[in-house]
C-alpha cells in the first residue's frame, strides 16, 4: 500500500503523565533533580508514571471508516488528542495526510460567552474555513443544527444537546478530509442522531475518512469497516468492526464479573440418556470446536452442549421460507447447582444487531433448583417473518437477575439461519410480524 493511500499513521504512539501524591512534590521535582545532578548524584523522581497510551501502532486508509472502542480510561480520548495535535506524544510519532475536523468533546472550541452565530465563525476559522466560506454556508449550518432563535443567544444558555448540534454541524461543513467524532452523538435525541448518521454516511460515500469513537457498539458496527479495541492504554486488537466489538463486549463482561474466559470442564461427560435423547462427549466436543473461542465467554457453572435450528418435523432448516414455523433446540449441561437459571436466544444480523429474541424469564418458564449433572433441553418456537438474509443465533445462560449476577455461558454465534423473502415480494423491513390491515372507503 502506497503512502498516498494512508490518511493516518501512528507508530509506537505513547503518552505518559506524571502523577504527584502531594502538591509539594511538584516543586520538589522541579528543584531537586537539578541539585542532585550538580552534586553528582542520579536524579530521583518524585512522581509515579501513568501511561495513558502505550506503543499504539495502526494505519487508517483514505476513505476508510475506523472505529475505536474501549471503556472509560482506556486511552481513547488521549489517542484522539494526539492525532489532532492538541497533545504532544511522550514517544512515537503520528502522521496525518489531509485536513482534520474534530469533535472531541462537548463544546470544545466554543466560547460560552459568545452567541451560537459568533461561535460558528470562531469554530469555522479554527477548522480552516475563511470568513467568506463560513458566511456562504451559514444558512446550511444553521438549518442542520436546527436550534432556532438560540443561534443568537450565548452558548452558556444552551442545553448539551443544542451545543453538540451546533458543533457537529460546523464540523461536517468544514470540507475536511478526516472527520474525528468522539462520543458527541450520545447526547442528541433520536431524530438528530438519525440525521447525523445520514450525514456521516454521505461524508464517507464522498471519500472522507472517518475516525469514530463510541461506547455504542451497534453504531461502530454500522458505520465502521474496521475497529480498534483499547484497554488500559494498550491496543488489544485491530480488525473487522464486528469481531473487535465482540471482543470488547466479551472483555467488558469479564471485567464486570458477569463472565469469565470459557474453560470447559476438564472431564468430558459420559453419554447421558433421558426423555429427549442422548448427549455424549463426542457431540459436546463437536459443538465446542464449532464455536470460535472469541465468540464465547462463560463460567464452568453450566454450558450449552448443543444448538440446532429445525422445522416442525425435527429436520434441520437450511433456508426458512416466509411464514415457516421454526424451532430453536438447545441443550445445556449443568456442572454446578443453579438456583434459578435464565436462558435467552437472539437472532442477530451480520452486524450482530439483535433483531428478535426472548428468554425463559420473560416467557414465565422457570428453571429452578437444578442439580449438578442435570441436562436441560429448551425449545423456542416462532414464525419466520425475517427479511431474506443470514442471521446468527446468540445463546445466553445466566443466573437471575441477569443485570446483577453472572453469565454462565454466552455464545455470540452458535448456529446460523438463512431466510427467504415472501414469494416474489421484497421485504424492506428487517422483521415483519403478522400485521392486520383495515381499509375503509367512503363513496
Amino acid at each position: 500500500m502506497s503512502s498516498d493511500d494512508i490518511s493516518i499513521r501512528a507508530e509506537n504512539l505513547s503518552k505518559c503523565y506524571h502523577l504527584y501524591e502531594r502538591p509539594g512534590q511538584r516543586l520538589r521535582q522541579f528543584l531537586m533533580p537539578r541539585m542532585q545532578v550538580l552534586i553528582g548524584r542520579d536524579p530521583k523522581a518524585n512522581y509515579r508514571e501513568f501511561w495513558a497510551l502505550k506503543e499504539a501502532s495502526f494505519e487508517v486508509r483514505r476513505g476508510e471508516t475506523f472505529g475505536i472502542v474501549g471503556r472509560n480510561g482506556s486511552g481513547k480520548s488521549t489517542l484522539l488528542q494526539l492525532l489532532c495535535g492538541t497533545l504532544t506524544p511522550t514517544a512515537g510519532q503520528v502522521s496525518i495526510t489531509g485536513r482534520v475536523a474534530a469533535l472531541l468533546e462537548l463544546g470544545s472550541g466554543f466560547n460560552p460567552e459568545f452567541s451560537g452565530r459568533e461561535n460558528v465563525y470562531l469554530n469555522g476559522a479554527v477548522l480552516g474555513m475563511s470568513h467568506d466560506v463560513i458566511q456562504s454556508r451559514f444558512e446550511d449550518i444553521a438549518a442542520f443544527a436546527d436550534i432556532g432563535e438560540f443561534m443568537d443567544q450565548p452558548l452558556k444558555s444552551y442545553s448539551s444537546g443544542m451545543a453538540v448540534r451546533l458543533a457537529f454541524s460546523v464540523a461536517t461543513y468544514a470540507d475536511a478530509d478526516i472527520l474525528v467524532i468522539d462520543e458527541a452523538l450520545s447526547v442528541g435525541d433520536f431524530a438528530f442522531q438519525a440525521k447525523c448518521m445520514r450525514r456521516l454516511n454521505a461524508f464517507v460515500s464522498n471519500g472522507g475518512t472517518l475516525l469514530f469513537v463510541s461506547h455504542d457498539t451497534n453504531a461502530v458496527k454500522n458505520l465502521c469497516s474496521r475497529a480498534m479495541f483499547l484497554q488500559k492504554g494498550i491496543v488489544r486488537s485491530i480488525g473487522p468492526s464486528e469481531e473487535v466489538c465482540e471482543q470488547y463486549l466479551a472483555e467488558t463482561n469479564r471485567e464486570d464479573g458477569m463472565a469469565s474466559d470459557f474453560a470447559p470442564t476438564s472431564v468430558a461427560p459420559v453419554a447421558q440418556s433421558d426423555a429427549f435423547g442422548v448427549v455424549d462427549s463426542r457431540e459436546i466436543e463437536r459443538f465446542r470446536s464449532s464455536v470460535a473461542p472469541f465468540r464465547r465467554h462463560a463460567s464452568e457453572v453450566c454450558e450449552f452442549v448443543s444448538a440446532r435450528i429445525v422445522g416442525t418435523d425435527g429436520d434441520e432448516v437450511n433456508v426458512a421460507s416466509w411464514g415457516q414455523a421454526v424451532r430453536i433446540k438447545v441443550k445445556l449441561q449443568v456442572n454446578e447447582p443453579v438456583e434459578n437459571l435464565v436462558v435467552a436466544f437472539y437472532l442477530r444480523d451480520r452486524l450482530q444487531i439483535d433483531i428478535m429474541g426472548t428468554n425463559t424469564d420473560y416467557e414465565h418458564k422457570e428453571l429452578r433448583d437444578l442439580s449438578a449433572g442435570s441436562l436441560v433441553e429448551i425449545d423456542f418456537d416462532f414464525m419466520n417473518y425475517l427479511r431474506a438474509g443470514e442471521y446468527g443465533l446468540c445463546l445466553i445462560a445466566a443466573d437471575k437477575p441477569i443485570i446483577t449476577n453472572q453469565y454462565f455461558d454466552w455464545i455470540d454465534v452458535a448456529a446460523t439461519l438463512k431466510t427467504a423473502d415472501r414469494g416474489k415480494q421484497l421485504a424492506w423491513a428487517i422483521f415483519n410480524p403478522g400485521i392486520g390491515v383495515t381499509i375503509r372507503k367512503q363513496a
